[in-house]
């Protein structure tokens, strides 16, 4: 208790030097971030900014502070604990991002900025040496269960990763015995023809990011012309297709849902990754858009996020035990819309095996990462070969499942 309060303590004093130092004195977020520190002297915002900072971190909390927790939080049953600790923590870092940087910006690059190259500095010149050359779990102490427990609160499946594994290159045989049948009826040898001629294709490529976004938007207005013909619900909320900024294209995948905000404030957001365009195949962006917002993810969560007879916990936060259904309706969404007559030619129906195909790579990569002893060239080779992807989002995908 004492812990806590003393969290809750340094943001109340924070906050209120922030709002005796303010001109005009304000609580409002907005308004404090639009003076940005302006009449405060530099070493008193550093004062506040360490304040801020240690606030959230003891209130999330963040490392080393959790290694202070009592008893009760730290002997809680492991799903509980994981699932608490990811919700805690992302919303103390969003918290933090979003009031203390634009808030005190001056406090951050005097603070903050030096902090964060110190650690860059020692990853790369410390840490990197004496680091594990293999990606896996499973090198890890206890890795080989600990894999086992994120199969079962992923999937709710007690499946073993050779299973997982197995199940992947299964569904990856009759993805590709689809593919092939179409590349024979648009007159190539086989699928791998077809990707090369795919790939040589200068009206399969553009150098315009916003070609792509305009394209998931004509096709997201297309599905939902089309869903009451399917559908006997729609979401009350639109989906706007969204570029994924600048500063996080690199890392991000292809494209993701962000739900629309509960008060409806916010429409739902389909981000789409247009970094190095030109390496973004025009035909796969079809399945892409179906996956994420009509008749996905934007269906299936926008629909729950409505039901008012629910709770919030199954409005809001079902899917924070296990992402197999909001997944798995995703990857229905891809099939669905092929019955909904969505897709405008032969290849975008290729571009849904390809997505598929991904998907499917997907279990056979993170099982041969996890669990096999496959290091980083073989798994990016392998999802770039047969999960279709191009290098550049291969070695995205790879580095984000990695430990």
């Amino acid at each position: 208790f004492l812990f806590t309060l003393f969290g809750s303590a340094l943001m109340l004093l924070s906050f209120l030097a922030l709002f005796f130092l303010s001109d005009p004195q304000t609580f409002d977020i907005p308004r404090l971030a639009a003076q940005g520190g302006g009449g405060i002297v530099a070493s008193t915002q550093n004062l506040i900014f360490v304040g801020m900072f240690l606030g959230f971190a003891i209130k999330v909390p963040m490392f080393p502070f959790h290694t202070w927790l009592p008893d009760a939080h730290t002997e809680a049953p492991t799903v509980g604990s994981v699932l608490l600790a990811a919700v805690l923590l992302k919303l103390g870092s969003y918290g933090f991002i979003r009031i203390a940087l634009p808030i005190l910006p001056q406090a951050a690059h005097d603070v903050l900025y030096p902090a964060i190259q110190r650690y860059r500095d020692f990853l790369a010149d410390e840490y990197e040496a004496r680091a594990r050359p293999m990606p896996g779990i499973s090198s890890t102490p206890d890795g080989e269960a600990a894999y086992r427990l994120a199969i079962r609160m992923q999937t709710t499946l007690d499946a073993s990763p050779e299973e997982v594994h197995a199940f992947g290159l299964d569904d990856l045989e009759w993805i590709e015995r689809d593919k092939d049948t179409i590349a024979r009826g648009l007159g190539h040898a086989d699928r791998i023809a077809l990707d090369a001629a795919l790939a040589d294709d200068p009206a399969n490529h553009t150098n315009d990011p916003q070609e792509l976004v305009r394209m998931a938007q004509a096709q997201t207005e297309r599905a939902f012309a089309a869903a009451p013909r399917f559908f006997g619900r729609l979401p009350k909320a639109d989906c706007k297709v969204v570029a994924v900024e600048e500063y996080r294209e690199r890392e991000s995948p292809p494209a993701f849902y962000m739900p629309p905000s509960i008060d409806g404030t916010r429409q739902a957001q389909y981000y789409l990754n247009t970094y190095q365009p030109h390496d973004r195949l025009l035909h796969k962006v079809a399945a892409i858009t179906f996956h994420e917002a009509t008749p996905g993810h934007h269906f299936q969560i926008g629909i729950e996020m409505e039901l008012d007879h629910l709770n919030a916990f199954r409005r809001y936060g079902s899917r924070l035990a296990g992402a197999a259904f909001a997944e798995g309706w995703g990857l229905y969404a891809e099939r669905l819309a092929d019955e909904m007559q969505l897709y405008a030619s032969e290849t975008e129906r290729v571009g849904m095996l390809e997505t598929q195909a991904f998907r499917a790579a997907r279990l056979v990569v993170d099982s041969g990462l996890h669990a096999m002893g496959w290091d980083r060239e073989r798994a990016i080779r392998f999802m770039h070969e047969r999960g279709t992807l191009p290098i550049v989002d291969a070695e995205i995908e790879v580095d984000r499942y990695t430990i």
